[in-house]
């Protein structure tokens, strides 16, 4: 059991440095510049946002209602990871204050439906990974020339 417990946690790990590299990567294409808890954020949505995918996207209509609930998500990692790094420790990573329907200057509704679409990327980004998986461990188990 040990290897079985083992190997998940390397799995989520994994998956949390893949989605805090893609967000510093969004982060950095969108304002030019990033801060260290925007990696720590980036890689806490993405592994939500997995669990998401995997628990509830099994059509084309629910796509669209998990990309919903997605954007939930990353809306309250943004508030708590805000209310940390912004509020608490004074970082001044960002300010959503000049946005209208904003909530302390942490989360605005603007960005909380761009979120779908970063949670429609995010879901197709891991069917890639889980295709290419797939694609792998079919090769390693019957020695497939590919």
């Amino acid at each position: 059991m040990k290897i079985l417990n083992d190997v998940k946690i390397n799995y989520v790990w994994a998956h949390f440095l893949l989605g805090a590299s893609l967000y510093v990567g969004l982060e950095l294409l969108w304002r030019g510049y990033t801060h260290f808890s925007m990696f720590l954020a980036g890689g806490t949505a993405y592994v939500m946002l997995i669990y998401i995918r995997r628990r509830f996207v099994v059509s084309a209509g629910w796509f669209v209602i998990a990309a919903c609930i997605g954007a939930v998500v990353i809306t309250a990692v943004e508030l708590v990871f805000g209310i940390i790094f912004n509020i608490i420790l004074g970082m001044n990573v960002w300010d959503y204050s000049q946005f209208r329907m904003n909530f302390v200057g942490q989360i605005s509704l603007t960005y909380s439906l761009l979120w779908i679409f970063v949670a429609m990327f995010a879901f197709a980004v891991d069917f890639g990974v889980c295709r290419a998986y797939t694609v792998l461990d079919a090769v390693r188990r019957h020695k497939i020339d590919v």
